[in-house]
């Protein structure tokens, strides 16, 4: 008798630890198959540099044609345009809501888990510079920001060799306008935006 229930216990446990492995082999599928942030970045870049989409969708900024005839390199105007909406749409916007009263170290820490995205979606490969894009947007006020409007300043538009830049003047609802330094190289990059993002400070 006592011997019946000691398998019984022993199979009841035995199938218990089954259906826990089934579980946690469940869930870590689900984990797995999730896109990371920085997936969905590569995603959005590969959607950005194909000429052929989200022509109907993007806004571009004000005097883009300006800055298109200054630009002697592989994108098209509507390549940079399609970037420079994404970024100001979406983008800043998301980081904004994420770190709006995040302190410097806590901006580090953001940037270490995310630095992989961040190049993809804004071409900042460094610490520094994220930081101080971030201390620009948390000049805005709002619990989110709604992007509005932008402008490329004509009187800031330089050529050099291998780029051509200038400042986008961004525009979110109830803000005052923030300047972003925009530098578009001239060869496309499979790995990141051809447009970098930054401000200075």
């Amino acid at each position: 008798m006592k011997l019946k229930i000691k398998r019984r216990k022993i199979i009841l446990l035995i199938l218990i630890l089954i259906v826990l492995i089934l579980i946690l082999g469940f869930i870590l599928l689900i984990l797995s198959t999730r896109p990371t942030t920085a997936d969905l970045a590569t995603e959005k870049l590969d959607y950005i540099n194909d000429s052929e989409q989200w022509n109907d969708e993007t806004v571009y900024p004000d005097y883009s044609a300006a800055f298109g005839r200054a630009y002697q390199g592989d994108l098209t105007i509507m390549d940079i345009g399609k970037s420079m909406y994404y970024v100001a749409t979406e983008v800043l916007p998301k980081y904004y809501k994420d770190l709006k009263d995040a302190s410097d170290k806590e901006i580090e820490k953001y940037y270490d888990k995310e630095s992989e995205s961040i190049c993809i979606n804004l071409a900042i490969k460094n610490k520094a510079k994220f930081v101080n894009l971030i201390k620009e947007l948390q000049k805005l006020s709002g619990d989110t920001i709604t992007w509005e409007s932008y402008r490329i300043d004509l009187d800031t538009i330089t050529t050099g060799a291998n780029y051509t830049k200038a400042v986008l003047y961004i525009t979110y609802q109830g803000n005052k306008e923030i300047p972003i330094n925009i530098t578009a190289n001239n060869t496309i990059s499979p790995n990141y935006s051809t447009v970098e993002y930054s401000v200075d400070i």
